[in-house]
């Protein structure tokens, strides 16, 4: 898991825990009753202040009906106080049936969706800069055996002869990941790496080696030079060691040095892969601003619905209390 990811999730359920702890009347017109009933077909006053053999006699018949498959929903108010928020409806019998009709949705739990949701819309928005340690090359390699510079600055050719040549080692059962950093921006907060492939290639291995599935071995390119870890680390140990981009290397040489690397380091372990020419990509890779607008757009569409649900559940009860 990912720092950004962690502390994402982390965040989310701190809210959860602060909400789910807030004192009922912290949530307006928030209904205990409606808390209770769909799990139980009976909901008491508060304290147990029912005589035990009455709530015995109660849960007797209640079953009985539920197994005769005609099922029973019994909310006993004795007080205002067990109305929660909703004293209002306290002796109003009709309206206090429809206020019970929220469907489900209580209020108190359309605003906590509300409430994760938009904790989670201000985490996503955040730059990266906010997340302390955020590596987005921990964020990619997971799911794609390459993550390239930010902006899509290597050239097409280079990155589809890339792909294809990784593809074709994911295919023969030796797969590879590989991270071209050409600045220190493509290490989102982890800047003081750049330029330590070594450093930063066990840092990156150590994020993303629960996250793959089977083997692999990590390359990273930088102007700096080349850090290996995993597989077929040992095997290409003096590869990395002679490989030197260089100050000047552009996006494209450090793409194309990593071809290189990757080959070199799969004919040193003995499972050489054939060479491939430089071709533009069938479909472009995924940019970086393009995930993090799809979640935004997601998310905003969750915090509408909770919005919605927020609102009717609303009106409902300002409807019962007329």
């Amino acid at each position: 898991m990912t720092l950004r990811t962690a502390r994402l999730i982390t965040c989310l359920l701190a809210t959860a825990l602060v909400a789910l702890a807030a004192p009922a009347a912290t949530w307006a017109d928030a209904d205990p009753a409606s808390d209770y009933l769909p799990g139980f077909d009976s909901y008491l006053p508060y304290g147990n202040t029912v005589a035990k053999p009455t709530q015995g006699q109660l849960d007797r018949l209640l079953k009985i009906a539920r197994d005769r498959g005609r099922p029973f929903k019994v909310a006993v108010i004795a007080t205002p106080t067990d109305l929660g928020a909703v004293t209002s409806l306290f002796n109003k019998l009709d309206d206090g049936d429809r206020a019970l009709a929220c469907d489900r949705v209580t209020l108190r739990t359309a605003r906590l969706i509300t409430c994760l949701l938009a904790t989670a819309l201000v985490a996503l928005a955040a730059p990266a800069a906010t997340w302390a340690d955020a590596d987005p090359a921990s964020d990619y390699l997971p799911g794609f055996d390459s993550y390239l510079p930010y902006g899509n600055t290597v050239a097409k050719p280079t990155q589809g002869q890339l792909d294809r040549l990784l593809k074709i080692a994911r295919d023969r059962g030796r797969p590879f990941k590989v991270a071209v950093i050409a600045t220190p921006t493509d290490l989102g907060a982890v800047t003081s790496l750049f330029n330590k492939p070594k450093p930063y290639a066990k840092f990156l291995y150590r994020e993303i080696k629960a996250l793959v599935q089977g083997e692999a071995t990590l390359v990273v390119v930088m102007p700096g030079g080349v850090g290996l870890e995993g597989q077929d680390a040992a095997a290409g140990r003096q590869v990395a060691a002679a490989t030197r981009p260089g100050p000047k290397a552009t996006p494209t040489q450090l793409a194309s040095d990593a071809v290189t690397t990757v080959e070199k380091i799969a004919a040193a372990s003995g499972h050489p892969l054939p060479q491939v020419k430089p071709v533009a990509p069938a479909t472009a890779a995924p940019s970086h601003g393009h995930r993090l607008f799809v979640w935004l757009v997601v998310a905003g569409a969750l915090f509408g619905v909770a919005v919605a649900l927020l609102l009717r559940a609303r009106a409902i009860q300002r409807a019962a209390a007329r």
